[in-house]
Order: C-alpha cells, then sequence, then structure tokens
C-alpha cells in the first residue's frame, strides 16, 4: 500500500499520510473496478 494515492481531483490523500493521522486512520482506498463501463463512471466521479 505505501505509495498509494487518492485519485479524486481535489483531494491529495496518501495512504501513509492517512494511516498515520488518528482523524483518518480508518479511511481505506481501493483499486479502479477491471469492468471498463463501471470503471468509466468512477473516472468520471473522481474529476
Amino acid at each position: 500500500m505505501p505509495g498509494t494515492r487518492c485519485s479524486v481531483a481535489v483531494c491529495n490523500n496518501t495512504y501513509i499520510k492517512t494511516k498515520c493521522s488518528p482523524d483518518t486512520k480508518d479511511m481505506t482506498y481501493h483499486k479502479f473496478p477491471s469492468n471498463q463501463e463501471v470503471r468509466s463512471i468512477w473516472i468520471q466521479r473522481c474529476r
């Protein structure tokens, strides 16, 4: 997980930052879906 970054355009969180902060230590990161239709929706919503 180290080096993992948030993909949302206005977010600059990283795995290391959120893991070390008591306010965000329970935040999780996910891979983009492999299904192209669902993946496209995720990408649109991250912009």
